[in-house]
Parts: structure tokens; C-alpha cells; sequence
């Protein structure tokens, strides 16, 4: 009778728990600059999902790369996300991107590169890489290849105010 009871006990939690699939991408949000110093400027951007199941997980970055008009600026480095069960979520994407690295290092140009970006008013921002979830040993990658066109004008301006 035991056995029973604990079969029983077993399947009903199991069953109240349900996975049925890996959370669903839904889209990437709100790039925007949040700070801005003389030598850099922070990016944050949301990435928003689904998740249908019962069960939380994990999602953590995976090599997700940072491109202003196709060059190479920065890394994404973010801690492990906790994901909610039955619930639609937003993860935040924040990267420091030093102004050398977008003006090609060339210091020699700097005043140049910066008269350009004004001129043009708009950059390329991409990113490129994974986002992966986990629960237990399973996995799942979604691939991030979004760009968008953002403004640097107010951070470089409030940068070079700090000069």
C-alpha cells in the first residue's frame, strides 16, 4: 500500500510540474545609452521572452559580441539569469563600450572620427553570439542577431564636455 501511496504521490508531482518547451524568444527592446563618461559609454538592452512552463531555469550569455558599424567594441558579460515560471520576462544586456575602440583607436583622428559621428548623427549597433537556457542537463540556444541604429551624440558630446 505504500508503494502505491508513494507512486501516486510521485506522479502527481511530476505531472504539476510540467515542462513542455523551452521558453519562446519574443524580442529584443529598448537599446539605449545609460551612462556616459569621458572614456565610455553603457548600452543596455532588453531581451524579452516567454516562458509557458511550470519550471524556471537559467539563461546565461553565451559569446555574445558588440559591433558599432561593423567593428568589434565590446563583449557581453552578464551573470547567469534566474527565469520565472509561467511568466514573461526581460533580460538586460549591459555593455561598457570605450569611445577608442568605436573611433578605430586612431588618436591622431580622434577630433575627426567625432566631427563624422556627429555629421552622421546615427551608428550601427549589433549584437552577435547565443543567449542559452538550462534546466537540469538539457539546453537550448537561441541565437541574438539583431542590430539597430542608435544616437551617440549625447554621450560623446557630454564626453567631450568632460575633456
Amino acid at each position: 500500500m505504500r508503494k502505491i501511496i508513494s507512486l501516486l504521490v510521485l506522479a502527481i508531482g511530476i505531472s504539476a510540474c510540467t515542462f513542455t518547451e523551452s521558453p519562446e524568444f519574443v524580442k529584443i527592446s529598448n537599446v539605449k545609452i545609460i551612462k556616459a563618461t569621458a572614456t565610455d559609454f553603457v548600452v543596455e538592452t532588453l531581451v524579452v521572452f516567454h516562458n509557458p512552463n511550470n519550471l524556471g531555469g537559467r539563461l546565461q550569455a553565451q559569446d555574445i559580441k558588440v559591433y558599432v558599424d561593423d567593428i568589434h567594441v565590446a563583449d557581453v558579460i552578464s551573470e547567469d539569469f534566474k527565469v520565472p515560471s509561467k511568466n514573461v520576462f526581460t533580460v538586460p544586456l549591459t555593455t561598457s563600450i570605450a569611445y577608442k575602440k568605436v573611433f578605430n583607436t586612431n588618436k591622431n583622428n580622434f577630433l575627426g572620427n567625432v566631427i563624422n559621428m556627429i555629421r552622421n548623427k546615427n551608428v550601427t549597433l549589433s549584437y552577435k553570439g547565443n543567449l542559452r537556457y538550462k534546466l537540469g542537463g538539457f539546453h537550448y540556444d537561441y541565437p541574438i542577431d539583431y542590430q539597430e541604429e542608435i544616437s551617440l551624440i549625447k554621450s560623446s558630446l557630454f564626453a567631450l564636455s568632460s575633456f
